[in-house]
């Protein structure tokens, strides 16, 4: 018979009234010894009805659960509240507009097994329930970009949501870095996880689902705030992932993507609206670029405001 570790799931809220419930029900569906799961909730100050949500599914939850606030502070600062407060080994991160299938934790508590793995991210799929045609064509991207995953994490394009990390790993490297306090905190933290030899890999089979930005503007925020955090990565860690020529230059390399993938899709769902996948690759891709000149400019101001 196997004997399965304690697991600690941290979710990091922000007024997301709309997605928690799908996610924290998918919690309590997990095929996993609920006495061996403690779930910890840290909210960045919420405004509308996230935390009187939580509190009604998981008072009726028969998971040990604990409710913290960041303060306002960010996405990096919560995380390592997560971290601190977790008393188990692994450290499940969640996302609020994620949920899980029901066997997604053991198939990546069989992978943690070997010691020398740090992190282990499941597969992302793009969630059934779509409302919005921002939703439907993010969605569609998903369900390409993820098609070929492969063993090992790329960095770049790693996301901590549906992701199982070790504790004493996050902790010899200092934990998650403050600093990033809107994207990236992840991402950041696995460079220095890198450095120090650990392993970070993707557990094909460990399926989770991804609920898309619902308008265009929700979307075109979080791109943007992507490449925000981008910036301040390559400023810490000297890591260049695109020059300035590469980032414009995949504006038109997107629409040509968003032609290819049109024809995949299209050819599977039938779907008319996939004609818009060209556009939408445009569309967010220009919300990345505007990021990472906004992120550009910050840090030029930053340093010539420390150098008076």
């Amino acid at each position: 018979m196997l004997s399965y570790p304690r697991v600690t799931l941290g979710i990091c809220t922000r007024n997301c009234e709309s997605v928690i419930a799908k996610c924290l029900q998918s919690l309590s569906s997990l095929n996993y010894p609920k006495n061996l799961l403690e779930v910890i909730i840290v909210d960045g100050c919420s405004t509308d009805r996230t935390l009187q949500i939580v509190r009604r599914i998981l008072e009726d939850s028969k998971i040990k659960h604990q409710i913290a606030t960041d303060d306002g502070l960010g996405l990096g600062y919560a995380r390592q509240i997560i971290v601190e407060k977790a008393s188990a080994e692994f450290i499940a991160f969640v996302d609020a507009d994620q949920f899980l299938h029901y066997l997604w934790l053991k198939k990546i508590i069989k992978e943690l097994r070997d010691n020398h793995v740090a992190v282990v991210r499941g597969i992302q799929r793009s969630s059934p329930y779509t409302s919005s045609l921002a939703q439907t064509l993010e969605g569609y991207k998903i369900s390409i970009q993820d098609s070929v995953v492969p063993r090992k994490i790329e960095i770049s394009g790693f996301g901590m949501g549906g992701s199982v990390l070790r504790k004493s790993a996050i902790l010899e490297v200092g934990g998650f870095d403050p600093a990033f306090n809107i994207t990236l905190e992840d991402a950041e933290l696995c460079v220095r996880l890198e450095k120090k030899g650990w392993r970070l890999i993707n557990c094909r089979t460990a399926v989770f689902f991804h609920q898309p930005r619902a308008t265009w503007r929700a979307l075109f925020k979080q791109y943007r705030n992507w490449a925000i955090g981008s910036v301040r990565l390559m400023e810490k860690h000297g890591q260049i992932y695109e020059t300035k020529k590469q980032l414009f230059t995949g504006i038109i390399l997107s629409f040509c993507f968003g032609i290819r993938d049109f024809f995949k899709i299209y050819k599977s769902t039938h779907d008319p609206r996939s004609i818009l996948l060209p556009i939408e690759y445009v569309f967010t891709r220009t919300a990345y670029c505007l990021g990472r000149i906004i992120g550009s400019r910050s840090n030029t101001k930053q340093k010539n405001e420390i150098s008076r």
